[in-house]
């Protein structure tokens, strides 16, 4: 038996003892309801189970509402995974709402959720577990992303490309400089995203902005947010070097609204190698431009590197 059941079972004992009345042969009374322990932690990247237990089950399903208070904000920093109440099930003593941090969550520490139920005919709430807290923590990386992802509030970093699968000339003349605000994910980890400061902010990740400039899109108009970019994967457990994954997926752009045309999306992945000591990641992206009547598979060098290049 869980630690929660145990206390929440506890709960209702107590609660049952109070009552001086002689039991009926035939207890038609509403189960009683309630969490188990009401102070429990959200791991980023770990799916959190909210279970909700009953003193005895339903005959019919019941729908048992929630509220949610806090500084965790719905659809920012976590989302549910299916259901968004609980459902009794006839049958059933528990039942099981499925909550997670979401990849754009930058700074996790100091948030909390608290999940309370709301008053139901068709049950009693057993009193003082009638809420639960939870509280949100960061993911542990094993790679420096700090190196190019700095704590600070508009963290830039800085990029070179050479447009092709050509090597990246030197210097920032020819070498495509750009740069695009880099966070540490708090829900994966050694994930670093592109985005920016806020929900509506984009960001010039992989130098878009300018790759498409010829297809209406602008600085002000691209809102380019890809909060899960690359993943670095070190050689060996404290290893200073490592391999990277340009994480698979397709990004939307969007085109000023003098042009009148829709958004479109880029897939891009691909792989790459970098290193904390000179402070370079490395990068082979590939782009599916098929959308805007381009090639399907393109692929660009490009160089993210710790401090800008001297001019």
């Amino acid at each position: 038996m869980s630690i929660d059941r145990y206390l929440y079972l506890l709960t209702v004992i107590a609660l049952l003892s109070a009552c001086v009345k002689e039991e009926p042969a035939f207890n038609n009374a509403p189960p009683i309801i309630g969490f188990g322990t009401l102070t429990q932690s959200v791991q980023a990247g770990v799916d959190k189970e909210i279970i909700l237990y009953l003193n005895k089950s339903v005959i019919n399903p019941v729908r048992v509402e929630i509220a949610t208070h806090g500084n965790a904000i719905r659809g920012e920093d976590y989302e549910f995974v299916g259901d968004t109440s609980f459902l009794l099930q006839a049958g059933a003593t528990e039942s099981i709402l499925k909550l997670r941090l979401l990849p754009g969550l930058s700074n996790p520490a100091g948030k909390s959720l608290q999940i309370s139920l709301i008053p139901n005919h068709q049950v009693f709430i057993a009193k003082g577990r009638e809420t639960l807290t939870l509280n949100f923590l960061s993911v542990q990386h094993t790679a420096a992303l700090s190196i190019w992802a700095k704590d600070i509030a508009f963290p830039q970093l800085f990029g070179y490309t050479s447009f092709s699968d050509a090597p990246i000339p030197s210097g920032r003349g020819e070498a495509g400089e750009h740069f695009c605000f880099a966070y540490k994910s708090a829900t994966e980890q050694n994930v670093i995203g592109f985005y920016g400061a806020t929900p509506a902010q984009g960001t010039n990740a992989f130098n878009m902005i300018r790759l498409y400039a010829a297809n209406n899109v602008s600085s002000g108009s691209a809102a380019i947010r890809i909060p899960r970019a690359i993943r670095l994967i070190p050689d060996s457990p404290g290893a200073k070097t490592g391999n990277v994954e340009v994480i698979d997926q397709w990004v939307r752009i969007i085109r000023t609204n003098s042009s009148g045309l829709p958004p479109f999306e880029v897939r891009i992945w691909g792989s790459g190698r970098y290193n904390e000591i000179t402070g370079i990641i490395a990068l082979d992206v590939h782009f599916d431009e098929s959308a805007i009547g381009g090639s399907a598979d393109i692929v660009r060098k490009y160089s993210y590197e710790k401090e800008r290049r001297p001019a």
